[in-house]
């Protein structure tokens, strides 16, 4: 009896445990992850509009949330999908004028600002309103959205190429396990790199380029929109001295879209020649597949989004793998594969003069709209 009273004790405080833990948790991971709307609203005199109710839609998906000014005349929308385009109108036909304002992107963690004109119906007064891009900075970065990442050529589909367009940021290519990423002249080790708010470094430190693995941790193809930040004072970073790259991935909209692509070379297809002098450049060859599908499992409630890339390359091994070791000889290599095979069963096989290296990379992410306060997203990379 009182082994079951502690069981169901135990049971509760854990149950309990768990609750707060997946709270707790996904309050952390939305940081860094969305953006924000603010509008600010100005009556017919210039003045603060208070308790006008402003309804800011996020055209692909459906989702629209409507906030109420407050004593400034300012209504704020946050967590919001990154991207757009959205469209911020006012609510209530029957005591203002239906002013819609499209065409609003919003960038990864900034704050884009909307001027809005609150005008009574009954006056008859022409108002044309902009979206300006007034985010409110907190420390030096540079933000990089879908379009700079289509615009940047990339052989390696890495998105470190498009990093390299920053001033602020080097990217050494011939750093072995590369390529470094150096932001403000701080060590590449210095860095902090989160997907969709979950940090993917090398914690390990094997690796020398941003993440942790050999190759970028993501397809080039499933990323939404990245930042980087250089010494920020908004407490919701840490963990880094050179530069904070966060990166969120695409989601499913109302319609249907994907995508296959497929790259392929070899050495037929590298010149081997330099000034007349042969390189000599051994076999080898690269193949790169892959596709991105979403779309709506509900409208304006549900959305889908996958990909998947695959890597294969076969190349010759590099000169650390074959070299000779000085006082072994093939005899001694011999006599210990024989040892192997005879005393304990194992071949531990020859030496493979070809590298064969595959990289598989998947993404499958959901975006629920639960109402108009409260976004969910789940994914598995």
């Amino acid at each position: 009896m009182k082994n079951s009273y502690i069981f169901r004790k135990l049971s509760a405080s854990c149950a309990l445990a768990l609750l707060a833990s997946m709270l707790f948790s996904a309050g952390a991971s939305a940081q860094g992850t969305t953006s924000t709307i603010r509008v600010d609203v100005t009556d017919a005199g210039g003045g603060a509009a208070v308790g006008v109710s402003v309804a800011i839609t996020h055209v692909p998906t459906g989702r629209s949330q409507v906030v109420a000014t407050n004593s400034s005349g300012n209504a704020t929308a946050r967590g919001l999908a990154v991207g757009g385009p959205y469209e911020v109108s006012i609510v209530g036909e029957n005591q203002y004028a239906a002013d819609v304002i499209q065409n609003i992107y919003t960038e990864l963690d900034q704050t884009t600002v909307v001027d809005l004109q609150a005008r009574p119906v009954i006056e008859e007064v022409m108002v044309v309103a902009q979206a300006p891009s007034g985010e409110v900075a907190v420390g030096v970065g540079r933000d990089f959205d879908r379009a700079r990442i289509d615009a940047t050529p990339s052989l390696s589909r890495d998105f470190v190429n498009t990093l390299a367009t920053d001033p602020k940021i080097l990217v050494d290519n011939s750093v072995a396990r590369g390529p470094a990423v150096s932001v403000a002249g701080a060590n590449f080790r210095f860095n902090n790199l989160t997907i969709d708010g979950v940090a993917q470094n090398d914690n390990f430190g094997l690796s020398k380029n941003a993440s942790a693995t050999q190759r970028s941790p993501i397809s080039i193809d499933a990323i939404e929109a990245l930042t980087v930040n250089v010494a920020p004072y908004d407490v919701t970073y840490g963990s880094f001295i050179g530069g904070n790259i966060n990166i969120v991935t695409k989601s499913g909209t109302n319609e249907f879209e994907g995508s296959v692509f497929a790259f392929r070379t070899d050495e037929s297809l590298t010149g081997n020649k330099s000034d007349g002098v042969n390189l000599g450049i051994d076999d080898f060859d690269e193949e790169t597949y892959g596709f991105t599908f979403g779309g709506p499992i509900i409208q304006d409630k549900l959305f889908f989004f996958t990909n998947y890339e695959k890597f294969e390359t076969t190349r010759p091994s590099n000169s650390q793998t074959i070299d000779n070791i000085v006082g072994v000889t093939q005899a001694d290599v011999d006599r210990v594969i024989s040892i192997f095979q005879n005393e304990y069963g194992f071949d531990p096989g020859t030496f493979d003069a070809t590298d064969v290296d595959e990289d598989e990379k998947i993404l499958v992410k959901f975006d629920w709209n639960i109402n108009d306060e409260h976004r969910a997203v789940a994914s598995y990379q």
